[in-house]
């Protein structure tokens, strides 16, 4: 249970966090509504969030696959299961493979056939990001510059580190899965092995 009580368009809110509401629904992405039924507590940090999260989704540069491959990693690496129930779904609708999500989850994805060397790319960034403390090697900057253009290498960044704010502000806060068993099932899928949101960190 979230240790902070969840705000909702029925609570006593500002009108503005609650056209925040509004706009996370006609996104499209209300699944991650109780992160700003959270926020709404602070209703300047609800707003601003929120114009970050519209610049990224609205108006992304970057292959939904490779975004979702690098959310999956980190968020693996700090053991968020919010998010990593979360972003699954998306990333198996964005050509991301049940077998792909398999390796991520338990480790062996480096050198593995199943990702091509972009792929193994991004995932590389995203692991030096989070592990290193965003001490990512000149060798691996230079590879993905010679997929990605300065723009995209920068929505990557943002992305993966918004991943790290909000693995920390899921966990801290204890947040709740909204559709928890709708996406324990698409996972289950995936991986052929997990039945619930407990059994991601075996």
């Amino acid at each position: 249970m979230a240790r902070v009580p969840l705000l909702t368009a029925n609570d006593d809110i500002a009108p503005d966090v609650r056209a925040v509401f509004d706009s996370v629904e006609d996104m499209g992405l209300e699944r991650f509504m109780n992160q700003f039924a959270a926020l709404a507590h602070h209703p300047p940090l609800t707003k601003a969030i929120h114009g970050l999260m519209r610049a990224y989704y609205a108006e992304s540069l970057l292959d939904k696959k490779y975004l979702e491959l690098a959310i999956l990693m980190v968020s693996h690496l700090n053991r968020c299961t919010y998010c990593v129930v979360h972003h699954t779904p998306p990333a198996l609708n964005n050509g991301v493979s049940a077998a792909q999500l398999a390796a991520i989850d338990d480790g062996s994805w480096k050198d593995n056939e199943l990702f091509d060397p972009v792929e193994r790319a991004v995932l590389r960034f995203a692991e030096q990001m989070s592990a290193r403390k965003g001490r990512v090697d000149d060798s691996l900057f230079a590879e993905l510059g010679r997929t990605f253009s300065p723009a995209q290498i920068i929505e990557l960044t943002v992305r993966v580190g918004m991943c790290e704010f909000y693995n920390r502000f899921n966990e801290a806060l204890q947040l709740d899965i909204e559709i928890e068993k709708v996406a324990e099932n698409l996972y289950a899928q995936a991986g052929g092995k997990l039945t619930s949101a407990a059994d991601i960190w075996r």
